[in-house]
């Protein structure tokens, strides 16, 4: 049976503002702070590890592994790890039969063996709407150089167009396939543990999920102590948005407390879509900002572009210019 498409249980559209997070993460032994992973050493190997929540987007249970599972890793890639393994614990809504049930466990184990990741345990539950958390380990890569790491200012770089998660949504809303085929071909041609040597060298980056542009561009600015301006008019994104298409941001536990001051309103929403398989956001000198645009072409990201500047700053600003 097709689970019900409210906003709050599809993809990561009900995760806690950016702001209440970093409240909690800052109740943490360890300080806290909104990181995309942990890292520990353990006897020599730079474990890194991470975990997500995904709900059901509309999509069949093979696309739903693929865009789950892919999701799920880029915290460890963006950390510059190449992910090794998997832990999974399903939660199947209450109206999914036995059959459809064991579809999805297949898929998510064969999607897994595609993607080279081995599977641990699997946990599964009865709860209100399909979803899964996955658990990520991996191992930190720990050859090549960061260039440019240290810079004190140069230009923010996203990977690729935002929109994933409102057009499949907009997707699952109308009944029709096309968009939603159209996004998988293009994230499945991503090489992602090709991505994790590139957030290696570019060691300043991170992904933008279920915090949105808006969540990722704080967390860049205040991990690096750094002024960050987007030009908003440059952002690239995957199709005209729509309340159809807004409605996974704009309905979700704490959206509204993100918003930031553009006085287009098209633009303003864009800022707090949330996203699922999003693109990475990266902070990059300025005379190595095209060998990152170009390597990530070479793996396969849409489009990669320049969309800002940053400069050092002991109380971060973040600015978005509408021009």
């Amino acid at each position: 049976m097709t689970p019900p498409l409210i906003p709050e249980w599809f993809g990561c559209g009900n995760k806690l503002s950016y702001e209440e997070l970093v409240i909690l993460n800052s109740l943490a032994p360890n300080g806290g702070g909104i990181t995309d992973a942990n890292r520990q050493d353990i006897m020599g190997v730079n474990l890194v590890t991470s975990i997500d929540k995904i709900y059901q987007v509309g999509a069949s249970p093979e696309q739903f592994a693929e865009l789950a599972l892919r999701h799920a890793i880029a915290d460890v890639v963006c950390a510059g790890a190449t992910p090794k393994g998997v832990d999974i614990c399903f939660e199947f809504s209450s109206q999914m039969s036995e059959q459809d049930r064991l579809k999805y466990s297949k898929s998510f184990f064969e999607t897994a063996q595609k993607l080279s990741l081995a599977v641990g345990k699997c946990h599964s539950t009865f709860g209100v709407s399909t979803s899964v958390t996955v658990a990520v380990n991996a191992v930190g890569i720990t050859t090549a150089i960061n260039p440019g790491s240290s810079t004190d200012d140069g230009c923010v770089v996203i990977s690729g167009p935002l929109g994933v998660m409102g057009e499949l949504y907009k997707s699952a809303l109308s009944g029709t396939s096309e968009p939603r085929n159209g996004i998988l071909k293009y994230i499945e041609k991503i090489d992602l543990f090709g991505t994790a040597h590139v957030c290696h060298n570019f060691n300043r980056c991170t992904d933008i999920s279920g915090s949105a542009l808006s969540g990722a561009v704080k967390s860049l600015a205040s991990r690096y102590n750094v002024d960050i301006t987007i030009s908003a008019t440059k952002l690239p994104t995957i199709a005209d948005f729509n309340d159809m298409t807004l409605a996974p941001c704009l309905h979700a536990a704490g959206a509204h407390n993100e918003v930031q001051e553009i006085s287009n309103t098209t633009l303003n929403s864009v800022s707090i879509m949330r996203e699922l398989c999003g693109p990475f956001l990266f902070l990059s000198s300025i005379e190595h900002s095209e060998l990152l645009i170009n390597s990530l072409k070479d793996l396969g990201w849409y489009s990669p572009k320049l969309i800002g500047s940053f400069c050092a700053s002991s109380e971060p600003i973040i600015r978005y210019k509408e021009e």
